[in-house]
């Protein structure tokens, strides 16, 4: 499958906007992980003496303890909050700027895809939470709506922007910001 050449820079940029803020992301959820001393090994990797002469020598298998890491899992309710933070800051920049500048197109297509990134990370994390039950007025039902209705905004704006028509698409992406904006506040206040 071929993508022609403009689909690849937005691509890319999408991506590696996804990448910066994931990184930043999980990097200052995980605390002072980046400060532990280079020379310290981990006690499952070092040899005593004894088992490095019965390494030696092959007469019988060492049996090393096994490691007790810490769990890899990625915590998604921060994943999902970082992205829905900087897609509201991308969908802003976006907004401030001259529709006709490459700054634009970047920030609109990177808030498109932290968008919809967002809505994934979202839903994964946090499924059980929505509840008709409870009113469709519930914080949740409301933060889960709004920010759905907002992706959608923005990627409604970026499909009438692509067109290559005429057609005004700001309206589209003002009111998909606005929504992500509002689903914030809501679940904040």
């Amino acid at each position: 499958m071929l993508i022609p050449h403009s689909w690849r820079r937005r691509i890319s940029f999408i991506m590696a906007v996804l990448f910066l803020v994931f990184t930043v992301g999980t990097t200052a959820s995980a605390g002072g992980f980046l400060t532990a001393p280079v020379d310290t090994l981990h006690p499952c990797l070092s040899l005593s003496e004894a088992d490095f002469s019965h390494l030696l020598a092959g007469d019988q298998p060492i049996s090393l303890p096994t490691p007790e890491s810490p769990s890899m899992d990625v915590d998604f309710g921060k994943v999902h909050k970082y992205l829905g933070y900087s897609t509201i800051l991308l969908a802003g920049l976006a907004a401030v700027t001259s529709s006709s500048k490459s700054l634009h197109y970047g920030a609109a297509y990177s808030a498109t895809g932290a968008a919809l990134a967002t809505c994934f990370t979202g839903y994964y994390e946090y499924r059980d939470r929505f509840d008709l039950d409870n009113g469709i007025l519930a914080e949740d039902n409301v933060h889960i709506l709004l920010g759905t209705l907002g992706a959608l905004g923005v990627a409604t704006a970026i499909a009438i922007a692509d067109s290559g028509e005429n057609n005004s698409h700001a309206g589209a992406g003002i009111i998909g910001g606005a929504a992500m904006m509002l689903s914030v506040i809501v679940i904040k206040w």
